[in-house]
């Protein structure tokens, strides 16, 4: 070792205790000449998947895990629960009778419903049942819960910001008192009042059921397959979007 090489490796362990690194040793890895993911390629196939968790939904109760998920962890980001740097995505299960608890959190999620009808998605104060197809989002920080009232399992996919909050150090959740919280609103009415353009004139955004993001949270495949029925009919595919 030279000289000069003594004298960094010196400063470098006499700066160390003051929690202090050499940038120049790592610029190149931060700073890199173009993008270089950890993530790598991967590929769930849903007939591989559901048995795994038919079998997890035999060993614990939703009440019991709080959420019955399997996560989709990317092969190259094993033990961080992420599906991409910034996503989290798990398939959830839910058996006839069962009750996933009501909770809140400053994560935002989606649900798409894969398998089974009948189940529910309570949020803020209002159900939807769901369908496959269905798409349901829960905004931040809203009351949720999930029961299944039919007599066969339903499986949605969960996905969520958890990592980008993460990396924030923002995250944080509360459980409501309650397995459920009360239903103040019939099935529908976040519909009716909000996807048909229907809110009253004096409407004020802030106190919107789900704060200052959309205030629907539910798309039934159904409506939406028909809305893009109509829609090829009518006009041409835009070339940018097909």
């Amino acid at each position: 070792m030279t000289r000069l090489a003594k004298e960094r490796a010196r400063l470098y362990a006499e700066m160390d205790p003051a929690n202090l690194a050499p940038l120049w040793e790592s610029l190149h890895a931060l700073v890199p000449a173009r993008p270089r993911s950890p993530c790598r390629p991967a590929l769930w196939r849903y007939d591989e998947v559901r048995p795994f968790l038919m079998r997890a939904g035999e060993l614990i109760t939703a009440g019991e895990a709080v959420r019955r998920v399997l996560i989709l962890e990317n092969p190259g980001l094993r033990g961080q629960a992420a599906v991409t740097q910034s996503l989290y995505a798990g398939l959830q299960l839910i058996l006839p009778g069962e009750v996933a608890p009501s909770h809140r959190h400053v994560q935002t999620a989606l649900r798409f419903v894969v398998e089974g009808s009948g189940a529910f998605t309570a949020v803020n104060g209002e159900r939807t049942t769901m369908h496959p197809g269905d798409f349901i989002i829960t905004p931040s920080w809203t009351w949720h819960d999930h029961g299944n009232e039919s007599a066969h399992p339903v499986i949605w996919l969960d996905g969520l910001d958890i990592p980008t909050v993460r990396m924030l150090d923002a995250g944080f959740a509360e459980n409501y008192p309650a397995a459920q919280q009360p239903v103040l609103r019939s099935e529908g009415s976040n519909f009716a009042r909000f996807g048909a353009n229907m809110a009253p004139m004096a409407h004020d955004p802030q106190a919107d059921p789900h704060g200052p993001t959309s205030p629907l949270f539910a798309w039934p495949y159904e409506r939406s397959r028909d809305a893009l029925a109509r829609l090829r009919r009518d006009a041409p595919v835009d070339p940018w979007t097909a």
